[in-house]
């Protein structure tokens, strides 16, 4: 089965203004595409910020390990409530930032079974992820940089998947270290940003399993008209170790734990966001055009930004991590 994407929580946090399978994880660390239309190399101005990330996603079809079609389906959505600070310091002459997100999600998985499907599934908390440090610099010339570590708790609704089968697809039941370096540049409502990142994964804490690392990106280009922002996006996610341990062949099959069960994906979309001057809100599809041991089709996202204090506007972006 397909290892579905992560938590858009990381996302969020990460990604203010910037967020898996049946078997030992039902996600990713990092939700891929949650940085949709943002600036994240650069932060806000000092103030406290309230972002809600939402994600829909029509996993139809997974893939196998082969990069093969499967009849798992699945239908995810998720909703990440989050607060960023910017706080009034530097920090190596770069704005310093921390943030703090929880998400929840709702996913329908459904396995085909001889007599027709299995069900599996339901709704619960993710994992609280904690982003204890953001540094953005100004380069100068319109650029910026910025560099990030978050990190996601195993705090979710999690169940042992040999116990109760599908209690990993709410969450996952290991620590992730997310540290992504961003540039940006910005000009004439111009928005060129990429991003890099790492997760470092522990294992799981009840069964013998370990998800490999994984590297991804992040790219958007937009152009702000008005009020209004269009532009295109794209990501790239790809896992860099093999998956361990003796639940692999368990849960995945013995071919699985031979090869090693690597996940990879990507794809591109189109966002569109307005700016209501208290608050802005951004919108995204982005279709998976590869995808191994992860789940393919489309995910769409839509970001809501409320500056709670400090700017009169809508940041800009505020570190997307997740």
């Amino acid at each position: 089965m397909s290892k579905l994407t992560y938590f858009a929580a990381v996302a969020a946090v990460i990604g203010l203004g910037c967020g898996q399978a049946l078997a030992a994880e039902t996600w990713e660390a990092k939700l891929y595409a949650a940085d949709g239309g943002l600036a994240t190399g650069a932060l806000p101005g000092p103030g406290w910020y309230f972002v809600n990330l939402s994600a829909v996603a029509t996993n139809d079809p997974n893939t196998t390990n082969w990069g093969k079609q499967t009849d798992v389906k699945s239908n995810i959505v998720v909703e990440v409530p989050e607060l960023v600070w910017v706080t009034p310091w530097q920090v190596f002459g770069a704005k310093y930032a921390v943030g703090i997100a929880q998400a929840f999600d709702i996913i329908d998985t459904r396995v085909p079974t001889p007599n027709g499907s299995l069900a599996l599934g339901g709704a619960g908390l993710f994992g609280t992820v904690l982003m204890p440090a953001n540094l953005s610099w100004a380069l100068g010339n319109n650029f910026f940089l910025d560099a990030r570590v978050a990190v996601v708790l195993p705090t979710g609704t999690y169940r042992n998947p040999f116990v109760v089968p599908g209690g990993n697809i709410t969450a996952v039941n290991f620590f992730t270290v997310d540290t992504a370096l961003s540039l940006s540049w910005l000009h004439d409502g111009w928005n060129v940003s990429a991003r890099i990142y790492y997760l470092t994964n522990t294992p799981d804490q009840i069964i013998d399993y370990r998800t490999g690392n994984v590297f991804g990106t992040e790219e958007t280009i937009s152009k702000k008209i008005d009020k209004w922002t269009v532009g295109v996006n794209g990501f790239t996610q790809t896992q860099v170790q093999n998956d361990s341990g003796s639940a692999v062949a368990q849960l995945y099959g013995p071919e699985a734990a031979a090869n090693g069960h690597r996940m990879g994906a990507y794809g591109a979309g189109l966002v569109l966001g307005y700016n209501f001057g208290p608050l802005s809100i951004t919108g995204w599809c982005d279709h998976v055009f590869y995808a191994q041991n992860y789940a393919g089709g489309d995910l769409c996202y839509a970001r809501v930004v409320v500056p709670l204090s400090g700017e009169s506007e809508a940041p800009k972006v505020v570190a997307a991590k997740y």
